[in-house]
C-alpha cells in the first residue's frame, strides 16, 4: 500500500541538524506550507504536489554556538525516493508522505565572537544536514499512490 498523497494545504517541519552546540532558529514561518502543482490531479479540492513543488521551498534560519551570535543561513529540501511514487501517466512522479527527507542548512555569514572573529566550524557557504517530514496529519486522509 503507498502513502497519503501530499496536496495544497499540506506543510513541512524541518527538523535543524544535531549539531551541538549550536542552536538553530527557523525564521521563515514554520511548518513550510506547500502548494500542489498538478492540472490533472485534486484530491479534496487540493492539487496534488509534484516533486518541485516541495523542493522549491525554502526557509531562513539564524544559529548561535557558544559565544559565536548573528549567523544566518538557508535552508533547502531535497525528497528522497520513499518520499514520491513512481511516474504518472503524464510522466510526473506524485508526493507521498513517509520517510523523513533531507533539510540542507546552507551558511550563509557565519556566527561571530567579538573576541574570536568568525565561527570556525560554520564558513559561508558550507552546509550541515537536517531533516524535514511533511506534518501529520496530512490534509489528504484518504488517497493513496505508490
Amino acid at each position: 500500500m503507498g502513502g497519503l498523497v501530499v496536496i495544497t494545504g499540506d506543510t513541512v517541519t524541518i527538523t535543524p541538524p544535531n549539531d551541538p552546540p549550536a542552536i538553530y532558529v527557523l525564521t521563515s514561518p514554520t511548518p513550510l506550507p506547500i502548494s500542489g502543482s498538478s492540472h490533472n490531479i485534486k484530491v479534496r479540492g487540493g492539487a496534488a504536489c509534484l516533486p518541485s513543488d516541495v523542493e522549491k521551498l525554502t526557509a531562513n534560519f539564524t544559529y548561535t554556538s557558544e559565544s559565536y551570535v548573528g549567523g544566518t543561513g538557508t535552508v533547502t529540501l531535497k525528497l528522497k525516493d520513499g518520499n514520491k511514487t513512481k511516474k504518472t501517466k503524464n510522466g510526473q512522479p506524485l508526493v507521498i508522505n513517509g520517510a523523513t527527507f533531507d533539510a540542507k542548512f546552507t551558511f550563509a555569514v557565519p556566527a561571530n565572537d567579538p573576541q574570536k572573529g568568525p565561527d570556525p566550524n560554520r564558513s559561508s557557504g558550507s552546509s550541515k544536514m537536517g531533516t524535514a517530514a511533511f506534518t501529520s496529519p496530512t490534509k489528504n486522509t484518504f488517497f493513496r499512490a505508490g
